[in-house]
């Protein structure tokens, strides 16, 4: 009976040594796109200026609990966000090239926290714990062994045995599908309702209220069956809810992703509100093998090559694109804002878009293959 039960135990911690260490693979070159991927969308897309909140009085001052601004008294002064942009710009811009990637990493979460700290301190806050976590994750999985100013420095052999990072994924999962698990949970039961198209309402309310007219609401107005809204109303708390469970295997939690990328897709036609943060999280969990066969192994080749040039880059090459960025930052948000000022470009309907349709694409190209392949067996 001793060594049934010793067997029993032995073999449930292979099972979990297993599920932690051997659930994902993290190419180096997968590493380091998502690096250099994360960066670029931040410093020259969404990055914005934070120095405003050093303008507001006390009274606005309502930090949540358990957040760096509940040990303040009030908003900081000015000159400390300024800091806190210029550090931000600093660090992406060395994330960027890979320079010192694992303290850059790190320093970009630990500014972003605390910048996303004091704006949810006026009481309302904003789902972007995908975005705040990831740079972390980054620190974990070694993403600056190649395509970095770091692999040149160290001389270091990227693709060399490195340590296990499933691990990492594996927790980050978690954090993806208790995030996605709560939001789903607070639905329940309102959307369960029969009574009631939530779905429906939150675009009606979108376009009517908040006056924020999305590329297709219009259209999804027009569809009439309660039927129809009643099953997206299902699909959605489905969808959240069992998040949580889809993180015990990995080919199911990539569906799960898939079917969130699908999702998110939509809740940007439909009303209008990005979750474009949440690619670089998702992109993480790519079998990047498989991506790389899809384009005949020319992803591979062409990425390699593009490291070649990194030889050419010096840390002091740096300073002058940290001054650029804050200029810009300044005087017009980022460099897309800037783009679109002086060409007078309306961007209501802009790279978010676009960022989801690349993303859905390679993501239905992979599915497809993946179809493809198991048929064929």
């Amino acid at each position: 009976m001793n060594i049934l039960h010793s067997n029993g135990i032995a073999s449930w911690q292979q099972r979990i040594n297993n599920y932690l260490f051997n659930s994902y693979t993290i190419h180096p070159l997968h590493a380091a796109c998502c690096r250099i991927l994360y960066a670029a969308y931040l410093l020259f897309i969404a990055i914005e200026r934070c120095d405003w909140l050093g303008t507001y009085p006390q009274v606005f001052y309502v930090p949540p609990p358990l957040s760096i601004s509940y040990f303040a008294e009030s908003f900081p002064p000015t000159w400390f966000f300024h800091f806190i942009n210029i550090s931000i710009i600093a660090s992406l811009v060395c994330l960027l090239v890979g320079y010192k990637s694992k303290w850059a990493a790190i320093s970009t979460g630990i500014l972003i926290l605390l910048f996303t700290s004091f704006q949810h301190a006026f009481g309302k806050i904003n789902h972007i714990i995908l975005l705040t976590s990831f740079p972390f994750v980054l620190a974990s999985i070694n993403s600056g062994a190649i395509l970095s100013i770091d692999s040149v420095l160290t001389k270091e052999q990227a693709f060399k045995k490195a340590p296990n990072s499933s691990w990492v994924l594996v927790y980050y999962s978690l954090i993806i599908g208790f995030a996605m698990f709560s939001a789903g949970f607070m639905k329940c039961p309102q959307w369960l309702y029969f009574d009631t198209q939530a779905t429906k309402h939150y675009i009606i309310f979108n376009q009517m209220v908040a006056n924020r007219t999305a590329l297709l609401s219009n259209m999804a107005l027009q569809i009439n069956s309660a039927v129809f809204w009643e099953i997206a109303d299902y699909l959605v708390v489905i969808l959240e809810v069992g998040f949580l469970g889809a993180i015990v295997h990995a080919k199911l939690f990539r569906a799960w992703l898939f079917w969130a990328l699908l999702f998110h897709f939509g809740v940007l036609l439909c009303l209008n509100i990005p979750f474009t943060h949440h690619l670089f999280a998702f992109a993480l969990f790519i079998n990047w093998q498989h991506l790389n066969r899809l384009s005949a192994n020319k992803l591979n080749a062409a990425l390699i090559t593009i490291d070649a040039y990194f030889v050419y880059l010096k840390p002091y090459h740096l300073i002058p694109l940290i001054g650029l960025l804050c200029l810009v930052l300044y005087q017009y948000g980022s460099l897309y804002d800037m783009v679109c000022t002086l060409l007078a470009i309306d961007t209501s309907l802009g790279i978010d878009i676009l960022l989801f349709a690349i993303a859905t694409s390679i993501a239905t190209l992979l599915v497809i293959d993946n179809i493809r392949a198991y048929i064929a067996k």
